[in-house]
Parts: C-alpha cells; sequence; structure tokens
C-alpha cells in the first residue's frame, strides 16, 4: 500500500537552502536601497557559512550582484544566483511552501495577492515557477495551487498542527 501522507516540515527543521529577494528601487527599500544592500551583502556571507542561498534579483543587476559576491568572498558553490524580476523582497510571503511527500519534496506554489492587493505582486506571485524552471530547486517538484495564501500567515510544528486565522486565509482566489 502506498502512503499519500504529506507533512509539512517546521521552520527550524534542516533546510537545503535559504531563498532571497535582492532589493531594488522597485521595492520598499528604494528610500533606504544603500543603508539595506550592505544588510543583505551580510546576511549572505553569514547564511552561505551555514548553507546555500538562492537568490532572485533583476536580470540587469545579475552580474553585478556576482561580482559584488565575489569581491566579498562568498562561496559560489554555496551561491545560486537568478535572473528574475520582482515586486517586492518578502520571499516569506510568495515563495513556495514545501512538503516531503513519498515521492520527494513537492512546492506547493500558492497564489499571492500583496495583503489584498495593497501593492502589485503579479511579478512575486510568478517567481516560484520562474526559479523552477530555471533550475533552483534540484529535485524537487511543483505544484501550483489556484488558493491564495502567504507563507507568513501559517506556522506549522512539523507533526501535524498549523497555525493560522480565518482573516488570512479566506481572500477568493485569484483569476
Amino acid at each position: 500500500m502506498t502512503s499519500h501522507r504529506v507533512r509539512l516540515p517546521a521552520e527550524w527543521e534542516p533546510q537545503d537552502a535559504i531563498q532571497l529577494t535582492w532589493p531594488h528601487a522597485g521595492t520598499d527599500w528604494e528610500p533606504i536601497l544603500n543603508e539595506i544592500i550592505p544588510v543583505y551583502e551580510a546576511l549572505i556571507s553569514l547564511l552561505t557559512g551555514v548553507g546555500e542561498v538562492v537568490i532572485a534579483t533583476l536580470p540587469t543587476n545579475l552580474n553585478a550582484l556576482s561580482k559584488r559576491m565575489t569581491q566579498l568572498g562568498v562561496s559560489a558553490d554555496k551561491l545560486h544566483i537568478f535572473p528574475v524580476e520582482s515586486d517586492d523582497t518578502w520571499v516569506r510571503d510568495y515563495g513556495p511552501i514545501t512538503v516531503e511527500t513519498g515521492q520527494g519534496l513537492c512546492l506547493l506554489d500558492y497564489q499571492f495577492n500583496a495583503w489584498g492587493n495593497k501593492h502589485p505582486c503579479q511579478l512575486d506571485n510568478a517567481i516560484t515557477s520562474a526559479l523552477f524552471e530555471l533550475g533552483a530547486y534540484p529535485g524537487a517538484a511543483i505544484r501550483e495551487r489556484k488558493l491564495v495564501l502567504e507563507g507568513g500567515s501559517i506556522e506549522t510544528d512539523g507533526m501535524g498542527t498549523l497555525l493560522t486565522t480565518a482573516q488570512c486565509l479566506c481572500n477568493p482566489p485569484q483569476k
């Protein structure tokens, strides 16, 4: 008999990589972009010291970002930079929800509507599928979901308990 059990791991469990979106002038960081870039650089330097990092960055920024990471001494084998357009940098809300299945890891690509369409989000809503097509998630499957779900609106203990609120989950699916 085949098990159809799907498990949503807790955030504190071991993971393959951390995903970030590089800030740019089209994000909320625009007024303090010169201040936030060094924070992202330091974060990436720390993260690549313990694991891998996947970064979505504007295609026009790809070469400069790669060069800057080399200048900072970031290990190239721990850093994976992909040219992908974005509206914002808060990956936790629009990035994939990874679940364990009997067939391996599966990325659930939920719809993102920027907190009830308060901000532009079409580019962010497409990041997971774009990164998947570019090979950012080797070995994982992907499944598009119609439900609007911001990843930051759920918590789990990895043992079947899910914490959320009805307000977070009651938006109608995007068309």
